[in-house]
């Protein structure tokens, strides 16, 4: 099965939040369903890596990496990956 490369960016939304996990990430998942589904299954993959303790905190971005175009996620499948963190 082929995979698609996204990158996730990390930026502090707040001076006060730490810097320490600002950055972009690389993130592979199978290319299938839309772009929109498979950006909330990279944002999935890169929260159970690298969890944040308040994502609230953070502007994240899913950037696809052969065309340099941000994409949205799905935003009710990313507030499911961040709502079971919140629990």
């Amino acid at each position: 099965m082929q995979s698609t490369e996204y990158h996730i960016h990390v930026q502090p939304l707040r001076s006060s939040t730490s810097t320490d996990l600002a950055g972009a990430y690389r993130v592979f998942v199978p290319t299938q369903g839309t772009p929109d589904e498979m950006a909330s299954i990279a944002i999935e993959s890169f929260h159970r890596a690298i969890p944040l303790s308040y994502p609230e905190n953070y502007e994240i971005t899913v950037v696809d990496a052969q065309s340099g175009q941000e994409i949205v996620p799905s935003y009710s499948e990313v507030e499911k990956v961040f709502e079971c963190k919140r629990l």
